[in-house]
């Protein structure tokens, strides 16, 4: 996935659903949310809640930095709590 991380959040979520050939309401199942929100997302007509963020985050490997276009790294790091 090779995807310009100054590309918009829908952008992002776009690219990556369609490289991998998944349908909206694949992605909407994996979620938890509608298949109307997921496409308001890719269309930029609103932006994901906090929790959403995350979500869309983990679901592609990515990081929350990249995905919001912050940072060009989107190496996903998960520090455990021990």
């Amino acid at each position: 996935m090779d995807i310009d991380y100054t590309a918009t959040f829908g952008e992002k979520l776009y690219t990556w659903r369609v490289e991998n050939n998944y349908s909206l309401k694949h992605i909407a199942c994996i979620l938890n949310c509608s298949r109307k929100t997921v496409s308001a997302w890719e269309k930029g007509n609103i932006l994901p809640n906090y929790d959403s963020i995350i979500a869309v985050a983990l679901m592609m490997h990515v990081s929350t930095d990249w995905l919001l276009g912050i940072s060009p790294d989107k190496t996903l790091r998960i520090q455990n709590s021990d």
